[in-house]
């Protein structure tokens, strides 16, 4: 048995080894935490990325399939109306006239926003503009009104018009079953982000969209940050009876191959949305269709996924 005298505590050199190893534990602990926080946030931007450029291309797929729909109307040349239009390329920033141009329910125009004024050039960014036109699923329950646009149809006969010109009798349809649908018409492409901002100021990529607002012009969406690209290509059924087709770009499309297109080819760069990380972009450049992308290099320190998707279109 020890008595008072003969207790004794620990030496001071072993409270520094105590205190050295301890402190040695806290370090590869907090080392540990922070690696984990760092890599659960690369995978978190990665995970963002790829359910971005998934709904993307579900959103683009689900369009394409819609596009030239009209109500069940099966002769694209019996529709009238009093807001009919002729597709010449162009989309104007006022007015109803883009979303009533049905005669090309898919047109797209190749790494440029050209004639679509709608589109200003601080809007516009880079990449292939896709415009696709069609009638709401579901007739209205209401009375038309106002400046939105619309389509009477029936099996064979149609009418486009604004809700305030529904009486008129220019828009009437004499059938058995007519019914009265909204228009949708949708213009896709790549602009600066307005709503996300980096640290360093800059503003990302993002994919927008030109929709029909209440007054039946086209108003801007701001969709997906970090959509940096998008590419389209276009297979056309060349005779008209599936035994020769080609892929073109917009550029190389005449009026005829806009009304026989089968399939639609969709190149998508999506990339991270800020710097996120020490990062090095193995690739410079990245294969998109006729073309192969070479991104700003002061971008390399960004990572991106490629998607690419080809959709059937339905009624052509």
């Amino acid at each position: 048995m020890q008595t008072a005298g003969q207790q004794r505590g620990f030496t001071l050199v072993e409270m520094l080894v105590s205190i050295v190893i301890g402190l040695i534990l806290v370090a590869a602990g907090g080392k540990l935490y922070v690696d984990s926080k760092y890599n659960n946030g690369i995978q978190a931007e990665i995970k963002t990325m790829q359910q971005n450029g998934r709904f993307v291309l579900d959103l683009l797929s689900s369009d394409i399939r819609r596009a030239g729909y009209h109500g069940g109307n099966i002769n694209r040349g019996s529709i009238a109306g009093t807001g009919i239009q002729t597709d010449n390329g162009t989309c104007p920033s006022t007015g109803a006239q883009w979303g009533a141009m049905i005669d090309r329910s898919i047109y797209g125009i190749d790494d440029d926003k050209d004639s679509y004024h709608c589109i200003p050039d601080t809007d516009y960014l880079r990449g292939d503009i896709l415009s696709v036109r069609y009638a709401e699923g579901e007739p209205v329950t209401t009375t038309p009104s106002g400046d939105e646009l619309f389509m009477r149809s029936s099996l064979t006969q149609g009418a486009v018009f604004q809700g305030k010109n529904e009486l008129h009798p220019d828009n009437a349809i004499t059938a058995s079953y007519v019914t009265v649908r909204k228009l949708v018409a949708n213009a896709y492409f790549i602009g600066p982000s307005a709503v996300v901002s980096c640290s360093d100021g800059s503003s990302p990529p993002a994919l927008y969209r030109k929709a029909l607002g209440s007054t039946g012009a086209p108003v801007t969406q701001e969709l997906v940050s970090g959509v940096e690209n998008l590419q389209i290509m276009y297979e056309v059924d060349v005779n008209g009876d599936g035994s020769l087709y080609r892929v073109l770009d917009a550029d190389q499309m005449s009026t005829t191959d806009w009304q026989s297109i089968s399939r639609i080819h969709l190149w998508l760069l999506v990339r991270q949305t800020c710097t996120y990380g020490d990062y090095t972009d193995p690739n410079s450049s990245y294969p998109m269709g006729s073309q192969t992308y070479a991104y700003p290099s002061t971008d390399r320190n960004l990572r991106r996924i490629l998607f690419a998707r080809a959709i059937n279109v339905r009624n052509h």
